[in-house]
């Protein structure tokens, strides 16, 4: 099994920031485990917090208010990713699909099968962005749950809102940007398809 950078640094991260507040919360001295078992926690922490973020996503869709495919391809854009072409692309996608009646879940996917998001174009690095930026919210959600339960005090819970709404709307502009990227790579294609038929 060979393990990327991103695959590590995607569990440990997010599975350090639980283990601290858990040690925190119990008055517990972090240094109390060595380096070698710490990590290991850390990881295996790390990998719940990732399959918990995996499925709470249709949580975060609705305090998004939808999903970003449905919302880019009804021609709603959010502050800091706009796409003007979302109409357009549903159009093509609803040609693809052969059923005028297919919804926005079906079209997301005939789109992404399309573009095939392990080519080693931006579209990996967009949806391991996303992925990402999910583990880390959920770790500080987690992380706030056992400090302000353990620890009670009002200047920490302002702030630790203020920081989970901060990395709440950095993990929904990242799921906009990579439902907009598979849009835009989807678009290129089509484009690039039909040059290619009008050569011949």
């Amino acid at each position: 099994m060979n393990l990327s950078i991103y695959d590590i640094l995607s569990h440990l991260i997010p599975g350090f920031l639980v283990y601290v507040s858990i040690f925190y919360s119990l008055n517990i001295d972090i240094d109390r485990l060595s380096t070698i078992p710490a990590t290991v926690l850390a990881y295996v922490i790390g990998y719940i917090v990732n399959t918990i973020s995996s499925w709470s996503e249709s949580i975060l869709h609705w305090s998004w208010g939808g999903k970003p495919s449905d919302r880019l391809l009804e021609g709603k854009s959010i502050w800091k990713v706009v796409m003007f072409e979302g109409k357009k692309v549903k159009k093509m996608l609803l040609v693809d699909s052969g059923n005028r009646h297919a919804n926005n879940d079906e079209l997301f996917e005939i789109a992404k099968r399309n573009v095939n998001l392990d080519t080693g174009t931006r579209l990996s690095d967009f949806n391991a962005a996303y992925s990402f930026s999910r583990s880390i919210l959920i770790s500080i959600i987690l992380g706030l749950i056992f400090i302000v339960a353990s620890r009670p005090n009002i200047y920490s819970a302002i702030v630790g809102l203020i920081i989970l709404f901060i990395i709440w709307l950095r993990t929904k502009q990242k799921s906009y940007y990579f439902v907009r990227e598979v849009f835009l790579e989807y678009l290129k294609l089509k484009s690039k398809n039909q040059s290619s038929r009008k050569k011949r």
